[in-house]
């Protein structure tokens, strides 16, 4: 979602490999020590940002964007990080900048 100040809000919901499905909005369990994601932006094929962050949500602000040289169409891509497994697939939207 794009704030008034033209900043990228993301998020998304938390899944679980262990233990749980969603139900009646109750959060599933982590099955993890710490709850890790890395956050990829791509403009053209091409990585322009790299992030990590401990929760469900990234806020893409425009002083990152400006610095990216991120204009127009991008795309954002989210992976779970796990200790045991390492970073899962990664789920990736378009979006506008």
């Amino acid at each position: 979602m794009r704030t008034v100040g033209g900043d990228l809000d993301i998020g998304w919901v938390r899944t679980t490999r262990v233990g749980g499905e969603r139900l009646e909005g109750v959060e599933v369990p982590l099955a993890e020590e710490n709850e890790r994601y890395r956050v990829t932006v791509r403009q053209s094929g091409a990585v322009v940002r790299t992030a990590e962050v401990g929760g469900p949500a990234f806020t893409y602000t425009t002083a990152m964007q400006t610095e990216d040289g991120a204009a127009g169409a991008v795309e954002i891509g989210v992976a779970r990080l796990s200790a045991t497994f390492g970073f899962g697939p990664e789920r990736v939207v378009a979006a506008n900048v």
